[in-house]
């Protein structure tokens, strides 16, 4: 009579037979970015607030910037779940490994929103903090002249601009 409830309640947790569940952003970046593939998919669950969301991957995929007002990340959202900048969320989904693009990446399976709030303002940046990496998945303010600007040439979606700033 227990077993079906014991069953819905522990399934969601179990991990390769462990209870692992990542609850922070930090956390999440930290598995995202690693260059180790994952050998298994590991669920997460955490809030965070939606900071820019790029456009879509596909029909059924979007991608997707959020924070928890420390660390940042980026993940592939079902287009079934309408999030905006400045939702406040609990997000769910797995981290998965792409054999065919070679890393690691956060999808969002379900969303609940809390809240409805201002869009976050950017992170002012410089030019060491963008090239030692430390603005990965943020929206940045960085003052600066602009040197050149162009589309790459596989993905014309992504562009590349060329900025003098300070001596960087």
């Amino acid at each position: 009579k227990f077993l079906p409830i014991l069953l819905l309640t522990s399934g969601p947790l179990l991990h390769g037979g462990t209870a692992d569940v990542i609850r922070t952003v930090g956390d999440l970046s930290e598995i995202v970015y690693a260059t180790e593939p994952l050998k298994s998919d590991i669920p997460f669950a955490l809030d965070a607030t939606v900071t820019f969301v790029p456009g879509l991957i596909s029909d059924r995929l979007y991608k997707l910037s959020f924070t928890d007002g420390t660390r940042h990340c980026e993940g592939h959202c079902l287009s079934r779940i309408r999030l905006s900048a400045g939702d406040k969320v609990r997000l769910f989904g797995r981290v998965h490994y792409s054999d065919s693009s070679d890393y690691n990446y956060a999808l969002i399976t379900n969303a609940d929103i809390h809240a409805h709030g201002p869009v976050p303002a950017p992170f002012p940046a410089d030019a060491a903090a963008i090239n030692r990496g430390d603005c990965l998945d943020r929206v940045v303010r960085i003052e600066g002249a602009v040197l050149d600007a162009f589309q790459d040439e596989i993905d014309a979606d992504f562009v590349y601009l060329v900025v003098l700033s300070g001596d960087e």
